[in-house]
């Protein structure tokens, strides 16, 4: 089993302070929608930056319809 936490925030600045306090007690993070639509790769490149041995998952909506 694998524990990932996900970052469904708008504040990448945030979402990384997080992930330094968490990054021991998790295997993966995933990446949401709202840091992707914020601030698309350079956010994902931020985290690989950070966290080189730590799996990335990213979520991205494309379209939803109701």
């Amino acid at each position: 089993m694998k524990l990932h936490i996900s970052f469904s925030v708008m504040n990448l600045q945030q979402a990384l302070t997080i992930a330094h306090a968490v990054d021991k007690y998790c295997d993966a993070f995933k990446i949401g929608s709202p840091l992707l639509e914020c601030y698309g790769i350079a956010g994902i490149k931020k985290f690989r930056k950070a966290f080189p041995h730590k799996t990335l998952i990213y979520d991205c909506k494309i379209i939803e319809y109701e």
